[in-house]
């Protein structure tokens, strides 16, 4: 993973869902192999250089590590296909290139942090959930600027 959202960024991705799972590492895998199959996912869509080991392991993570999670549940598994099609929106809108579409795009986007709010309630409780809920969607480091520069350049 660290090859995909750089060695600063996974740790910091492992200490805060260390935290935010309370040490739970059922939930710390989960979140980790999801962020890991979003990355290889947007690589893909986005043409970004990518090697053939990443899109494997992303796909071994997908129909094998993540729904044999213990913690992978029904409603979890709804939520993450609605994740997919918030994305797959996002790539829609994106691709028209209307300003108005690149800021429904970035919200649209964020939607994987759904996933890792649920699995901090799941392991916490529901007033655990309303306590950490904002340093959840602190963890969404791309910015609106990011996504327009991005375009931009693409």
């Amino acid at each position: 993973m660290e090859e995909l959202i750089g060695k600063d960024d996974l740790q910091a991705y492992i200490i805060e869902f260390h935290k935010l799972f309370l040490g739970d590492e059922n939930a710390i895998a989960l979140a980790l192999d999801i962020l890991y199959v979003v990355h290889v996912w947007d690589d893909l869509i986005d043409k970004d250089p990518i090697t053939d080991k990443q899109i494997s392991t992303a796909f071994r993570k997908a129909i094998y590590d993540i729904p044999l999670n213990p913690l992978m549940c029904k409603e979890l598994s709804i939520l993450w296909l609605s994740c997919y099609h918030q994305w797959l929106a996002a790539n829609e809108l994106e691709a028209e290139g209307a300003e108005n579409g690149l800021n429904k795009s970035y919200m649209l986007r964020a939607s994987i942090y759904q996933l890792f709010h649920r699995i901090a309630v799941m392991v916490g409780g529901f007033e655990y959930g309303e306590k950490v809920a904002k340093r959840v969607y602190d963890l969404y480091g791309e910015t609106l600027e990011d996504i327009k520069e991005e375009f931009i350049n693409a």
